[in-house]
């Protein structure tokens, strides 16, 4: 049977500073907006200066592969929390 607040939700969302589509607190909101009444993990990491394709822009002067690396670690992180917090199988 299903918990009438509904199941626990756990979300990571690496979202541009520069993205058209919207921004951090914008995504944020939405997020609270939808996991309203459940229990959830939400976090959103904000890339600066990065569009939509979560690129540096050139002007930025920062490498893309550390880019790529340091969101990398910063996700593995992020999951290595979450799967720490299950029960043990």
């Amino acid at each position: 049977r299903r918990n009438s607040s509904g199941p626990a939700l756990v979300v990571l969302v690496v979202q541009a500073e520069r993205d058209p589509f919207g921004s951090a607190s914008e995504v944020r909101l939405a997020l609270e907006d939808a996991g309203r009444g459940r229990p959830a993990a939400i976090e959103v990491v904000e890339v600066p200066a990065a569009g939509h394709d979560l690129l540096p822009r050139r002007a930025s002067g920062v490498d893309a592969a550390a880019w790529w690396a340091a969101g990398s670690t910063a996700i593995s992180d992020w999951i290595g929390g979450i799967a720490a917090g299950l029960p043990s199988l």
